[in-house]
């Protein structure tokens, strides 16, 4: 039987430990049979139907500017509203000072933007919201001073109102 340099190699190797020429095939049968035993048992229940979960729908959101101070927004159900704001960093900051009813809108999350990202080079900063049920609710952003002052600089407040789809 002539056989290639590679079962050769083989051969001489399991000869040098001490086994016989043909146990190489009875070692890789003998391996090779129970696992793929166990691949069949494994993967027999994978020949239905497959459910898998629906992945979440991408979240739709409303950005809101200085333009809409002042007025009403409407958004559905479901849908965030994020307000952004310019904020230099230079002795004031946006502050929450009339926060949301907390059934109608879910608690701030706020995220400073570097300069890149804001407008003509001025870092701003980010209020989200996810809306929750349909109702009214207002919100006042106040840029106060650092030092503990009182009296804003600037002040952003909007009217959501949020509807069943």
């Amino acid at each position: 039987m002539r056989t290639g340099r590679g079962a050769r190699a083989i051969r001489q190797a399991f000869r040098s430990i001490g086994l016989r020429a043909r146990a190489p095939l009875a070692l890789f049968g003998a391996a090779i049979l129970p696992l793929a035993g166990i691949l069949v048992a494994v993967t027999a229940g994978c020949s239905g139907p497959t459910f898998r979960a629906k992945p979440p729908e991408p979240v739709s959101t409303v950005y809101l500017a200085p333009i809409q101070n002042g007025q009403l927004v409407t958004i559905k159900e479901g849908h965030r509203v994020s307000v952004r704001l310019l904020d230099d960093r230079q002795g004031y900051q946006w502050a929450l000072t009339t926060k949301p009813d907390a059934s109608i809108l879910s608690a701030a999350t706020r995220r400073l933007s570097p300069a890149s990202e804001g407008w003509a080079g001025v870092p701003g900063v980010e209020y989200s919201f996810d809306s929750l049920s349909a109702g009214v609710t207002a919100l006042t952003l106040e840029y106060l001073p650092k030092q503990g002052g009182t009296e804003p600089a600037s002040t952003f407040s909007v009217t959501i109102k949020v509807i069943t789809h």
